[in-house]
């Protein structure tokens, strides 16, 4: 099941749904699936409730190991001020200095969650991954 997610995060498919759909339409999701039954959205929801720090371990390792091999740097975050939330108006914005602040700190989090302290270098906040903007929030 971890690697249906993983693939899907990957596709930007997030949606249970979505995944249930492209697990029963796209053949590289059936192909994932290795003759295994589609998973239905309740199924797929549950595990990711019930297996939820088990999941965010394994996107951990699976980020390192991308990193190891090369895949990925994870030197450069890409700020564009953007904000987008779910009750958006016209003074709902967000600040360059105030999105920084909170990257250091999550920077700060993922070190600390991950045990990885003063490995790749001299900063303690050379990050083995830089976190998606959506976690700034």
């Amino acid at each position: 099941m971890f690697k249906v997610l993983a693939y899907a995060s990957e596709i930007h498919i997030y949606s249970n749904r979505q995944i249930v759909d492209a697990c029963e339409n796209r053949i590289d999701m059936i192909w994932l699936l290795d003759g295994e039954p589609v998973p239905d959205q309740s199924t797929i929801a549950r595990f990711k409730q019930r297996c939820a720090s088990e999941i965010e371990d394994l996107f951990y390792q699976y980020a390192r190991l991308l990193e190891k091999q090369g895949e990925t740097d994870h030197k450069t975050v890409f700020i564009n001020g953007t904000k987008i939330e779910s009750r958006a108006g016209r003074y709902t914005f967000c600040w360059r200095g105030t999105v920084e602040k909170k990257l250091t700190k999550v920077k700060e989090k993922v070190l600390e969650q991950t045990g990885i302290k003063n490995t790749l270098g001299a900063s303690p906040l050379s990050p083995i991954l830089s976190p998606p903007l959506c976690w700034l929030s």
